[in-house]
């Protein structure tokens, strides 16, 4: 009888199940491939163009559920009979993020075929599912090959037999279906001359390792640009067409400091009349690998012009086009001959993609500008280095000699032209010598047409931050004493920022280690309010001149003013600050302190200097060059990983998209919150007849402004941010400051009940007795604000919608300075 029963029951389950597959196969939508066999082993050639490495498939797709013996691929003989239903949760217990999870009718990537077949009998979890996340497990942890196919083989065993798990990396990665976007070439490091494949050697007889064993090589792996294009703006056009209407309107152009409303850009624009067309910002850059044998890796990668700022800056919208890996830099046109091939064909053909309603659109592509550090830069536009007589970008100044190369203010400058820098590279090479700065033509001026130096775009993370600020603040710490230097030190490490300032400030003792996200914070907002005290009045005035300067470039002032107002008034400031540059700092004029004499222009052409800033592109970088284990095969490595990461972002619907500017939504309710401020309970009487205040009023202690997080008095959680010190404007245009003490949600209307702060005096006035003040009056004054130490104990309710920006509060001996937040969308 027993047995009966578990008969009926057994067969109760299985039909249960087998529905379930039946109703998630009709929910998944899988996509057009060509026909394969049953086999488990199928082979994926790639297009004639372009024939990357082919693809081991390791999926049955003609799996008979009905029959048992072929209902379960036997891929693992483990003894192990017990079943886990914990197992189904593993993912979630290992903290994957939510938004990564695949929806169940998402089309998945053109290449990958889901496995619907459930893992192993006693479940309805699928072995395409399991895959998946056990793939994103592998990259959220960092695990190397060993260490997976240790897991593999450890979980094979707790499963129930027959199972469907892949018991190594291998043959999960088959199973996945991942493709090889990468064809690699082993290039001599002498003649640069590919390698025999069979023998390994190189074959030019005219090279000093002309059959050497042990020959010095790069090893170079040139991406699938149109395939990886093609992904991203396939994953992306919904942004895309969304930002392209922004772009159009013309209140957007007046005030927006984007890339898209510089010069350059809209340039281009009025030319393309149907506006297809994607535009791509280059960058180069190395990254040391492994110290001891000098390995290190050069990468050449690009990000779309057309996503909007948040989403432009993010890894998985970021392509890597060549990456090469050797002892020491690479030849530039060794490298890059390949990939230049690439991106003139698609610059040539452009790219075509199917929207969700089957819509063919034609993409042309265009090439922005390059950006990188100064070395990066001179190496790819083969220029002389920062250390050459001629070796600005910009300009023909020629640079003095005292000791390092020094580049004395001058006014007006000569600036190059298209011309000059055609004419002079082509004169490099006919003579065989350096032509004012130029050692001859670049491998990529085919890509930009030619349109030196317009295509050309400052680093300010490299330029700005990382040298010319750190050389300003090392000069002034070492004119004060061991005491003061201390006390500064300390005042730095205790400032307090908002949530979302992932790093705060180092001290000044030691600014080796000081990374340029803490530079952008002292120099954009603690610089002068923590320095005044410790030295004279006329020195931070003239500090102030390069502070302003920048401030105008990076984001604009709570009283909003056009960006061609701003790019004049930075102009103005930097010229001065050059010009009296070697009065306050000797000999310190070099070429990254010079550049600056070129950023205004550099911001009507390009936008603000955050779009032109390498923070993420050094975070992708990053990304890409720590994805190895041990010293072997680092390049492989590099590569695979990098495959695996363009296969899940091209597979997973993300969730967390660009910030939505118009959500204002409250979060964190309070419940049974008893209201006894009385400005409150006169809202209430204002708006609503009832009496009954505290059923009324919802109070909440967060809530989202236009996208961002913002905190009140009443979050316990925010440890030592400070989120809820904010800057608005009430009806009569008139900026108020102070600390924000709730939210609470009255007739469907949301307000924030604030605390005020009272304008002491302007931020100007410590400056009044200086040769500058009449120079920075008018603009420090829109960044710098000064208040009462002390709240007036006045509280008002504000509409959450007259709330502009987060503050950061500087202590100052009987006051506070305040100064907004410039950018809220720059990488950190």
């Amino acid at each position: 009888m027993w047995n009966a029963i578990a008969d009926v029951a057994a067969d109760t389950k299985r039909a249960e199940r087998e529905d379930f597959n039946k109703r998630r196969s009709r929910r998944t939508k899988l996509c057009m491939v060509k026909e394969m066999d049953s086999s488990l082993s199928s082979k994926m050639t790639t297009t004639a163009d372009y024939a990357p490495m082919d693809v081991e498939v390791l999926i049955d797709i003609d799996v008979d559920p009905e029959d048992k013996s072929d209902y379960l691929a036997d891929i693992c003989t483990s003894n192990g009979d017990d079943s886990d239903d914990i197992y189904n949760n593993i993912f979630e217990k290992l903290g994957l993020d939510s938004n990564l999870l695949m929806h169940d009718d998402h089309d998945t990537n053109r290449w990958y075929v889901r496995d619907l077949r459930p893992l192993h009998p006693y479940t309805n979890v699928t072995t395409g599912e399991t895959c998946e996340n056990l793939l994103r497990m592998n990259r959220k942890s960092s695990l190397s090959k060993t260490t997976m196919n240790e897991i593999l083989t450890e979980f094979s065993k707790a499963l129930p037999v027959p199972h469907n798990l892949p018991t190594s990396f291998d043959n999960l990665l088959n199973c996945m279906r991942i493709l090889d976007l990468f064809c690699k070439k082993v290039l001599c490091s002498l003649c640069y001359q590919e390698l025999d494949k069979e023998k390994k050697t190189c074959m030019n007889s005219s090279c000093q390792q002309f059959q050497s064993s042990k020959a010095e090589t790069h090893i170079v792996f040139s991406g699938d640009i149109k395939r990886l294009l093609t992904y991203i703006v396939s994953r992306t056009l919904k942004e895309i067409d969304g930002y392209k209407i922004m772009i159009n309107d013309d209140v957007f152009l007046k005030y927006d400091d984007d890339i898209v409303s510089g010069e350059k850009y809209q340039n281009l624009l009025k030319s393309q009349s149907d506006g297809l067309f994607i535009t791509l910002i280059i960058h180069l850059d190395g990254l040391p690998l492994v110290k001891t044998t000098k390995l290190s890796l050069w990468a050449l990668s690009a990000s779309i012009v057309e996503l909007h700022p948040q989403l432009r800056q993010r890894r998985r919208n970021m392509m890597l086009l060549s990456a090469c890996i050797g002892n020491g830099k690479p030849d530039v046109f060794g490298w890059l001959n390949s990939v230049v091939e690439q991106l003139m064909d698609l610059k040539l053909r452009g790219i075509v993609i199917r929207t969700e309603t089957n819509e063919v659109r034609h993409y042309s592509c265009y090439f922005h500008g390059i950006v990188g550090d100064l070395p990066a830069l001179a190496f790819v536009l083969n220029f002389k280095g920062h250390t050459g007589y001629f070796s600005c970008f910009f300009c023909f100044l020629e640079g003095i000699r005292n000791g390092k190369m020094l580049f004395p203010y001058t006014s007006p400058l000569l600036l190059r032209t298209s011309d000059d820098w055609c004419r002079d590279s082509e004169e490099a090479v006919r003579k065989k010598e350096n032509v004012l700065g130029h050692h001859g033509i670049s491998p990529i001026a085919d890509l930009f047409d030619g349109d030196w130096p317009n295509s050309i775009m400052i680093d300010y993370l490299h330029a700005s931050l990382l040298r010319h600020v750190k050389t300003v603040v090392v000069e002034l710490t070492s004119r004060l004493s061991k005491n003061d230097c201390k006390k500064l030190d300390e005042l730095l490490k205790s400032q307090k920022f908002p949530h979302f300032f992932n790093r705060k400030l180092r001290g000044v003792l030691d600014v080796s280690y000081v990374k340029a996200t803490e530079w952008r914070s002292l120099v954009l907002y603690a610089l002068l309010p923590k320095f005044l005290p410790f030295f004279d009045d006329d020195i931070v005035a003239y500090l102030s001149l390069f502070v302003c300067a920048l401030r105008c470039l990076h984001g604009s002032p709570l009283n909003q003013i056009s960006r061609r107002s701003r790019e004049e008034i930075s102009a103005v400031l930097i010229d001065l600050y050059l010009k009296f540059h070697s009065e306050y700092f000797v000999d310190q004029e070099t070429l990254t302190c010079h550049l600056h004499a070129h950023y205004p222009r550099q911001f009507g052409r390009h936008g603000n200097v955050s779009c032109a800033a390498t923070f993420s592109f050094e975070d992708f970088l990053g990304s890409v060059g720590s994805s190895y284990h041990g010293s072997r095969s680092i390049g492989a490595q590099l590569v695979l990983y990098y495959n695996i990461d363009v296969f899940l972002q091209d597979d997973v619907i993300y969730e967390d998209g660009v910030v939505d500017y118009s959500k204002t939504l409250p979060v964190d309710c309070i419940d049974r919150f008893e209201v006894v401020d009385e400005i409150v309970v006169q809202c209430h009487r204002r708006l609503c007849n009832c009496d009954n205040v505290n059923s009324c009023i919802s109070v909440f202690r967060r809530h989202f402004i236009r996208g961002f997080m913002y905190h009140s008095l009443l979050y316990n959680k925010r440890q030592t941010s400070v989120s809820y010190f904010v800057a608005d404007r009430n009806n009569n245009d008139q900026l108020n400051f102070g600390k924000i003490l709730l939210f609470f949600k009255l007739k469907d209307k949301m307000f924030s009940l604030i605390e005020s702060y009272e304008e002491k005096h302007k931020f100007s006035d410590f400056f009044i007795n200086t040769r500058f003040y009449n120079n920075i009056c008018k603009v420090i004054d829109l960044y710098f604000f000064v208040v009462q130490k002390i709240s007036c104990h006045v509280k008002r309710v504000v509409p959450v919608q007259s709330i502009l920006r987060h503050c950061i509060v500087f202590d100052s001996n009987d006051a506070l300075v305040v100064t907004p937040v410039s950018r809220l969308d720059e990488h950190d």
